[in-house]
């Protein structure tokens, strides 16, 4: 007898159109969506906002100071010797300590703040309509919060407390706006506290009109 040969049915017809056709991708629902553009904006460890959201809520806020002629605050932030409270505990000591920093400055700032992990131990809140005068005070209501927590830490010296410093700029409006420049006016601050002894807060002064001005904010 002719041995049996398996057959499967054309895809097309004889008319050449599909006879089956694989189904369309699958669409993400709206409110997945917003979901997934909300993670890519968080950092995982800390719940706070990433550089990617920190980046968003500066150009926002830069444009609406531009707008409606108000000022607008950055300050960052950076935990003294962490390393040495790493080395000391270890890094799941070093990640609950983070979680705890991140609870106390967004509990610390105002609901209209915005605050981001920038990367490692470092943190930025930015604060709309703000002056440099009461982004100073904000960020040594910080300082003293985090001073607060006593997270102890043992040394070759003696027992230590985790603290922080911070440097304050003024977010440029208009044709002034730029946002790297004032990060690193920042950042710039931020090294002359600690420069100055840690666990304290600098000041530098960027207006429109303005030369870079400096000034010491007393602990």
């Amino acid at each position: 007898s002719a041995p049996l040969v398996a057959s499967a049915a054309p895809c097309c017809s004889l008319r050449g159109r599909p006879r089956c056709s694989r189904s369309p991708p699958h669409k993400l629902s709206p409110p997945l969506n917003r979901e997934l553009a909300w993670m890519t904006r968080v950092d995982p460890l800390t719940g706070l906002g990433n550089r990617l959201r920190l980046d968003t809520e500066i150009t926002a806020a830069a444009a609406r100071a531009t707008r409606y002629d108000n000022h607008c605050i950055i300050v960052m932030l950076d935990l003294d010797r962490f390393k040495d409270y790493n080395d000391a505990l270890g890094h799941v000591a070093g990640d609950a300590a983070l979680q705890s920093v991140a609870t106390a400055i967004t509990a610390t700032v105002r609901a209209v703040d915005v605050v981001c992990r920038f990367g490692g131990e470092e943190f930025v809140v930015l604060m709309p309509e703000q002056t440099v005068e009461a982004g100073a005070r904000a960020a040594e209501r910080i300082r003293r919060a985090i001073e607060a927590l006593q997270l102890r830490y043992p040394t070759p010296s003696g027992p230590q407390v985790l603290t922080i410093s911070g440097g304050v700029a003024l977010l440029g409006r208009g044709e002034a706006y730029d946002k790297d420049g004032t990060l690193r006016a920042a950042d710039a601050a931020l090294y002359r506290a600690k420069r100055g002894g840690r666990n304290r807060v600098e000041g530098v002064a960027r207006t429109a009109h303005d030369e870079v001005g400096q000034e010491q904010l007393e602990t």
